[in-house]
């Protein structure tokens, strides 16, 4: 979550727009969002406008964020997210009723050519869990209509 708050902070700071956090606790504990106004506020002294803690996937987030901005006239905003789940996330905030300008951060690096590349790694591993997860996520959003 970090980089992804410090891209938020460099926006801010760069656009001065009023800043909407969302994520609930799917698997229990602190939500998400009161993570990251709190991180905001205090680490990087940006003000947080709405916060949404109640959603427990990316298809609630937009629907939730889409109830509290569309109330006040917002249907266009900057969506922040990984690199990696800016495909689903912007689809969810599209289909929430939004026009979305990504702005993705938390890229992935294609190693270079070595034999260190061949040699299984434990990141690799983990690479491949959020790789399978957004593409049965993508699935699963396509299957149920959502």
């Amino acid at each position: 979550m970090g980089l992804i708050l410090t891209y938020a902070a460099y926006l801010y700071r760069k656009t001065h727009l009023p800043i909407l956090v969302t994520g609930g606790s799917p698997l229990g504990g602190e939500a998400e969002a009161d993570v990251m106004q709190r991180e905001l506020t205090q680490i990087f002294n940006v003000p947080v406008k709405w916060v949404e803690s109640k959603s427990d996937n990316t298809r609630q987030n937009a629907q939730m964020s889409w109830g509290l901005l569309h109330k006040e006239g917002i249907t266009q905003i900057l969506l922040i997210t990984h690199a990696w789940h800016m495909r689903r996330a912007k689809t969810s905030f599209e289909r929430a009723g939004f026009t979305v300008i990504p702005a993705p951060t938390v890229f992935q690096n294609i190693p270079r050519n070595s034999v260190l590349k061949f040699i299984p790694q434990a990141r690799a591993l983990n690479k491949s869990n959020i790789a399978f997860h957004e593409w049965i996520g993508i699935a699963w959003y396509k299957l149920s209509g959502i």
